[in-house]
């Protein structure tokens, strides 16, 4: 498996980045799959939210001290979907690299989240390994920066999904 993200890597270095209206049709199909995900996982519970990721999701957001795998996914969902009363999320893809049945997606994010404390705005890049399993992407690996933003900053500054 090691060898096979380490080649993908590599294979990633080598493709230039393309704007949205160059995409090619497998590139818009893994745009269309992160927007459709970040309106409906995050619309449903922790059980609808997990169902998008492979059971061998690894994810590591850069603040934690290691990565988390698909059953510590599965707490912190449980955790997050109690906690927020609403999310909305969009993203705004800068590059996307189609392999057969692997994917990455290089992508700002910005999020609003809604929980009894109030309305609190993250930002940050995000990327995201898929793998195509009996036609369907799901994620694979996702490596995340998280930053608070001003709510203001954020009206500005449109991003999709």
């Amino acid at each position: 498996m090691l060898r096979a993200v380490i080649l993908v890597t590599l294979l990633l270095l080598a493709v230039p980045p393309l704007a949205a209206q160059e995409w090619t049709a497998e590139q818009q199909e893994v745009v269309e799959f992160i927007n459709t995900f970040t309106v409906e996982a995050y619309a449903g519970g922790p059980d609808e939210f997990v169902a998008w990721l492979h059971p061998d999701f690894t994810g590591w957001d850069y603040s934690g001290k290691e990565p988390i795998d698909f059953a510590a996914m599965e707490g912190t969902a449980a955790e997050f979907f109690d906690y927020y009363d609403s999310v909305r999320l969009g993203t705004k893809p800068l590059l996307v690299s189609v392999f057969d049945d692997m994917a990455i997606l290089h992508t700002w994010y910005r999020e609003a989240l809604t929980s009894p404390d109030g309305e609190t705005f993250m930002a940050g890049r995000w990327t995201i390994v898929l793998k195509k399993v009996d036609g369907e992407w799901k994620h694979l690996a996702w490596t995340w920066t998280q930053d608070r933003v001003d709510p203001e900053k954020m009206k500005r500054e449109k991003v999709e999904g």
